[in-house]
């Protein structure tokens, strides 16, 4: 299991932190901060918002590895192969139940277990929770569940494994809220498969369900107490709970086929709001359908009905009634509901074999084929798509074509084309997502940017300002704005930009850097090292703040830190000429002449046309001499 998983996922281990890994890994500052109290409140517009000890998981990272991708992706994979032999663990010990000895014989029990734990690893919607870094929340949420339905298992034999199952929901709903509703599925799961009734659970125990509902009613209240965030949560961006709820029959009929047919696999959807009411009826008389059929199968048939129910209890918060507007569909939700219909799947199936052969070994032959052909059928599709994550411009591209509504994916295409400076590729898809959708906010600051690094600031100034309004946008707009004011040397104009910038989001280290920039430029230094020192201290600060942070001091003659922040940059940058120019600018002033000279004769050698530092090289010798 362990070798076909890694082998599945191993293709992507080399790509970049990608989408929202930016937000949660490189430009969170929580997770530099050392106060853990810091890091355990987190509660903003990021992917780790209320999810503490997935952020936590991220700042020990950042700690250890730093902004190296490829640890945090092997990491994922070690999770996955965890929760992989647990699961498996757990599926022999319900089989154990739902076909005892007379059926199949332990060792077949084992190979069905395997072969079902390995094809959830496996599947291709595991892409997502895998390779993008910033989804190991749902590896954990899938972890705390596992381990919670194996502690009621096991709690026949020793009671303290109801120790477990609780520390499951209550650590559990700290990496993701979908874990909130476990205790409702172990309440379901014990009545089938162990107390076999709902009075059987409380007499036997009453505290556990107590403890586990109450801790995470008590969260669950606390969450929706706070005022609404994130930002893209809730109706006040105008989709109404009902509409929600319509697009979600179209989108959970999507994950169904996903599920069973993972050919339409896509990491941004950019799925639409239903606007017409007959437009969904026939997916959600479908949808409505099915969860009747789930829920007279919990009175009538408790083991089936535990299954089937449990798959609306999953989705029931991310595709209920709470509209999640930024991000309607994703088929990582997919992950957590696999076992929940493979299991009851594969079990009548074997049943129903059983009841028409009454031959064991037929039944298990015949089912242990069709789990190797789905799995054969898995890996290929998974491994297809492991090599796209390694290269970001790719899997977009792949994404505009395998998205049935691909602005989102144009509009992704386009950010990474710009990145890597390719700006009539960016410009292209920025225009094509706005004939897909002309309201498109993110693509008109696209253009925005991609006119001004084209030198054409009217256009862009004309784009930015219509944009400055946008929730969703915060202070992104006027932060392009200030830089078109430097770049036309407005430096007080851009300063009034970059500082509206800050009010909409204060944290953002490009903001207060390039707030920092312009108060260098004013020879304000004292401001330049108020707004950038918060950050600077940071163990893993970015090199260009902290060189912008050196300079402030080297011109307010503070001549050892500002060695020291150069010297930071020099292990992050060991061949940026224009910081060792400027230690050794640093050390000129401290009258180290000897070590001035050979910062300046490195930064010649690594740049021959910088001729600031040809003409300190050339000053210093003649002082020396």
């Amino acid at each position: 299991m362990t070798v076909v998983i890694v082998s599945s996922f191993a293709n992507g281990v080399n790509g970049p932190f990608m989408f929202d890994d930016s937000r949660a890994i490189v430009h969170n500052p929580t997770i530099h901060h050392a106060s853990l109290w810091q890091i355990l409140t987190v509660y903003d517009e990021r992917p780790t918002s209320a999810r503490p000890l997935s952020n936590l998981s991220f700042a020990i990272d950042r700690k250890l590895f730093g902004l190296n991708p490829k640890p945090y992706h092997w990491e994922n994979i070690i999770i996955q192969v965890i929760i992989a032999g647990l699961l498996f663990v757990l599926m022999r010990a319900i089989l154990k139940i739902c076909l005892p000895t007379v059926h199949l014989n332990t060792m077949r029990r084992d190979w069905l277990a395997a072969g079902m734990s390995l094809l959830w690893a496996i599947h291709p919607v595991q892409t997502e929770c895998v390779l993008y870094i910033t989804q190991r929340s749902e590896q954990f949420a899938m972890l705390s569940m596992v381990l919670g339905f194996y502690s009621l298992v096991k709690c026949q034999y020793h009671r303290r494994w109801l120790t477990v199952g609780f520390l499951c929901c209550f650590l559990g709903m700290f990496t993701k809220q979908t874990v909130l509703v476990l205790p409702l599925m172990l309440l379901l799961f014990d009545r089938a498969f162990i107390a076999g009734s709902f009075k059987a659970c409380w007499s036997q125990r009453r505290l556990f369900y107590i403890a586990c509902f109450a801790v995470c009613i008590s969260y669950a209240s606390l969450l929706m107490a706070v005022p609404s965030n994130p930002l893209s949560v809730g109706t006040h961006l105008g989709v109404s709970r009902m509409d929600y709820l319509l697009t979600q029959s179209q989108v959970i009929t999507w994950y169904l086929r996903n599920l069973f047919w993972p050919t339409g696999i896509c990491l941004y959807y950019n799925w639409p709001i239903v606007t017409d009411t007959a437009d969904a009826m026939p997916t959600f008389m479908l949808i409505a359908s099915l969860l009747a059929v789930s829920l007279l199968s919990l009175w009538k048939w408790p083991k089936l009905g535990t299954w089937l129910t449990g798959m609306f209890i999953v989705l029931g918060p991310t595709s209920s009634i709470l509209p999640i507007v930024s991000e309607v569909a994703s088929d990582r939700r997919v992950s957590l509901i696999i076992p929940l219909i493979l299991f009851p799947a594969v079990v009548l199936l074997i049943r129903g074999l059983l009841r028409v052969t009454r031959r064991p070994q037929l039944a298990m032959g015949s089912v242990m084929i069709l789990l190797l052909a789905a799995g054969m059928f898995y890996v290929n599709q998974t491994s297809r798509l492991s090599v796209y994550y390694s290269n970001p411009i790719a899997l977009w591209q792949h994404q505009t074509q395998q998205s049935p509504w691909p602005a989102g994916a144009w509009q992704m295409l386009g950010e990474h084309l710009e990145d890597e400076k390719q700006l009539a590729g960016a410009w292209q898809c920025y225009q094509q997502v706005l004939q897909l959708e002309p309201g498109w906010n993110m693509a008109q600051m696209g253009l925005g940017t991609v006119y001004i690094k084209l030198g054409r600031h009217d256009q862009a100034m004309k784009i930015l300002a219509s944009q400055t309004d946008h929730p969703l946008l915060a202070g992104v707009p006027y932060n392009a704005m200030g830089n078109i004011h430097k770049q036309k040397g407005e430096l007080k104009e851009a300063a009034l930009a970059y500082d509206k910038a800050l009010e909409h989001d204060p944290d953002n280290l490009d903001y207060r850097l390039n707030r920092a920039r312009v108060h260098n430029q004013l020879a304000q230094y004292q401001q330049a090292l108020q707004m950038l020192m918060p950050y600077a201290d940071y163990p893993d600060a970015p090199a260009n703040l902290l060189a912008e942070a050196g300079f402030a001091c080297s011109q307010r003659n503070q001549l050892d830190q500002a060695q020291a922040y150069y010297q930071r940059v020099l292990k992050q940058t060991p061949d940026d000429a224009i910081v060792l120019n400027s230690i050794g600018v640093v050390m000129a002033k401290m009258g180290k002449l000897a070590e001035a000279t050979a910062y300046f004769a490195r930064a010649v050698s690594i740049d021959p046309q910088l001729e600031e530092a040809k003409d300190n090289l050339q000053k210093a010798r003649q002082q020396i001499q």
